[in-house]
């Protein structure tokens, strides 16, 4: 009975995740303000001086032997060929703050590109 349970557990996981994945995610700090949206056609980031600088859309590495939702790493390029960017994404159980508003976000967010920032992420539908 524990492994059906357990298994109907992963599945529910699964199907969470996947219905998930069928929006965007946003990802995004403050202090500096900046974004990353990933779509299923595009990834992008943007601040306040660059209002969309594309990415080459990547399909993420994820953790061995971790659940699908668990960490997420995006290892990119600007489309425009001028550098390498990194996003990676981790699922937080206790949520992640913005620090500027009383939303609460499930994943925390670290991009590195010309810096290192630090934000959170959300799916949208």
């Amino acid at each position: 009975m524990k492994r059906t349970g357990a298994a109907a557990l992963a599945l529910i996981a699964s199907a969470t995740a996947a219905a998930a994945q069928q929006g965007a995610l946003h990802c995004g700090g403050t202090e500096p303000f900046w974004g990353v949206t990933i779509t299923a056609q595009a990834m992008w980031y943007s601040d306040p001086d660059t209002k969309r600088r594309e990415l080459v859309l990547v399909k993420p590495l994820r953790a061995a032997g971790r659940p699908e939702d668990f960490i997420r790493v995006y290892q990119t390029r600007r489309v425009d060929g001028r550098g390498n960017v990194i996003l990676v994404v981790t699922r937080n159980r206790q949520t992640c703050s913005d620090g500027m508003s009383d939303r609460r976000y499930p994943y925390n967010a670290v991009y590195v590109g010309d810096g290192v920032l630090e934000g959170c992420c959300r799916w949208t539908p």
